[in-house]
């Protein structure tokens, strides 16, 4: 998905400017230098894959890159720095949602149509696009499946015929255009577990009852719904995570399982990143088992991830969307599972 200009300005902290044009540099709000204006803008510009002569863009870009200076104080950009590392600036800017308000205000009225139809534009916005998915996010992407998003994406952004008012419309998840091109392009992260998302009415062999549908206690805890759930004798109690695409457990867990002969190498499916509700992803060592309980149901054939430092487990859609439907009844606190 094609970033603004907050997602690629850690690129851009130079601490080692002197001796130029105040009017022309980005400042922190005691004065701290942070970079010159003219090389955000053209960053700025070729986020949005425009040629260097676009005179709109770039008065978009100056609007944008002007906003910046002298917003934040040193001592923010540390804390985000020693948090963030070299994307300490990048993500400082996407946490300041009054910012992103105002950078849409250096749009408003601007109905230029993107020249999404030109080849050199499409072929620029495609590897930017692919560009910055690669930055996103901590794992090898697959080349083919980011050039297919991206090239579905713009072609919905042409069919829709954006303009330079809505293009920041794209990293905005709350957005139609956002959802409508995760929804008709897919994920470019594409894994196994994936495809266990959407119900199928395969998935129901995968499930024991003599129950057609069962209700399940829910623990509400500070907002969060919990359930007991058991893999084998072994029963935990696990969160609702329906952004997760697994059930999620610690590398100690796994370790008990296997002492106890209830997984094998055998189960193992190798090495792999689990989603989360917040858009991350955390590495993995994934298994596929059998024998999981969730009320009157028994569970085969399910995806099991297991990462370090997990201290929640996560119960997440390849397992619940082998249901036909499942709801919560927050009156009642029960967990509506449909086989």
């Amino acid at each position: 998905m094609m970033k603004t200009i907050s997602a690629i300005l850690f690129l851009f902290i130079a601490n080692s400017l002197f001796c130029q044009d105040e009017d022309k540099i980005i400042h922190t709000k005691e004065g701290t230098i942070l970079g010159d204006k003219k090389s955000l803008v053209i960053q700025c510009k070729k986020s949005y894959a425009a040629p260097p002569e676009n005179k709109v863009i770039t008065r978009i870009c100056e609007c944008q890159v002007e906003l910046l200076d002298r917003r934040y104080t040193t001592k923010q950009l540390k804390n985000y720095q020693k948090k963030y590392k070299n994307s300490g600036l990048s993500q400082l800017i996407e946490d300041d949602t009054l910012l992103q308000k105002e950078f849409k205000t250096c749009t408003e009225g601007v109905n230029d149509l993107l020249l999404l139809s030109i080849p050199d534009y499409r072929k620029n916005f495609i590897s930017k696009c692919i560009d910055n998915l690669k930055s996103s996010i901590l794992k090898p992407l697959n080349d083919t499946l980011a050039t297919l998003f991206c090239s579905c994406a713009i072609d919905v952004m042409e069919k829709r015929k954006i303009t330079l008012e809505k293009f920041e419309d794209l990293s905005d998840p709350t957005s139609f255009l956002y959802n409508e091109i995760a929804y008709k392009c897919g994920s470019p992260y594409l894994q196994p577990s994936d495809y266990a998302r959407d119900w199928k009415l395969s998935d129901s062999i995968n499930i024991k009852s003599n129950v057609i549908y069962d209700s399940v206690p829910v623990i509400s805890i500070m907002g969060m719904h919990k359930i007991k759930i058991s893999i084998g004798n072994e029963t935990r109690i696990w969160m609702i995570d329906s952004g997760a695409s697994d059930l999620i457990v610690s590398d100690e867990f796994i370790k008990m399982l296997k002492q106890k002969k209830m997984i094998t190498e055998l189960n193992f499916m190798g090495e792999g990143y689990a989603s989360l509700a917040n858009n991350s992803r955390i590495q993995c060592k994934r298994y596929k088992i059998d024998n999981v309980k969730i009320g009157q149901f028994t569970i085969d054939n399910v995806i099991l991830s297991s990462s370090t430092g997990v201290k929640e487990f996560l119960v997440g859609k390849s397992l619940l969307n082998k249901f036909s439907s499942w709801t919560i009844d927050n009156k009642n606190n029960l967990l509506i599972l449909v086989r």
